[in-house]
């Protein structure tokens, strides 16, 4: 994919935005158009001509689909890191990757056996500093993926009036605060997503 001059000039220009109200948390993920790599080109840039002048001036969060083999895991990583553009001058690691869309048992199943021991890899390397996950599951599923241990943050569904999501209105009645006090006994870092839903 190739991405036009306008669109490349709007997204560094959101960026200085951004940066110049205080935001310096971008979140991506792996389905969402170009956005890896306008991020990544624009970063790059950024990074280069010092207008940001430290890689850990910025959070950079990405997620990517957890899969039923290596292979398929292995191969949708690399697509993201790649689109990132994490070599040379580029962002070099990612500050936060997300599983991306833990919902079902079958997907923890998936993550924790195939995914985790991959991006325990990559962390190892330095590539990835924090591993965390994104879900719309229902409570018993989210809880159970915290409890695992395996994950530093996760991106949650917690509302004041409840969701349109399977997770907004758990079976606790408390709009996933059973799987906030999970996070919480863990000190992991919650991200509460969806916030106008």
């Amino acid at each position: 994919k190739d991405v036009s001059e306008s669109s490349m000039r709007n997204m560094t220009e959101t960026i200085r935005a951004a940066l110049k109200s205080g935001i310096n948390h971008f979140e991506t993920a792996q389905g969402y158009g170009c956005s890896e790599l306008m991020y990544g080109r624009a970063f790059k840039m950024m990074l280069n001509s010092s207008e940001i002048e430290k890689r850990n001036d910025i959070i950079i969060q990405t997620k990517v689909k957890p899969c039923a083999t290596e292979k398929e895991f292995r191969k949708l990583l690399d697509k993201s890191l790649s689109a990132l553009d994490l070599e040379g001058n580029g962002i070099k690691y990612i500050d936060l990757m997300s599983l991306h869309g833990i919902n079902k048992p079958n997907q923890l199943e998936w993550a924790v056996k195939i995914c985790i021991p991959v991006l325990k890899e990559y962390q190892k390397k330095g590539i990835v500093k924090w591993i965390g996950f994104s879900t719309h599951a229902m409570t018993p599923v989210i809880c159970d993926a915290i409890k695992t241990n395996h994950f530093d943050y996760i991106n949650l569904h917690y509302h004041f009036i409840g969701s349109y999501t399977a997770s907004g209105s758990s079976e606790d009645g408390n709009d996933n605060l059973s799987a906030l006090r999970e996070a919480r006994k863990r000190d992991m870092g919650v991200f509460i997503i969806s916030a106008q839903d």
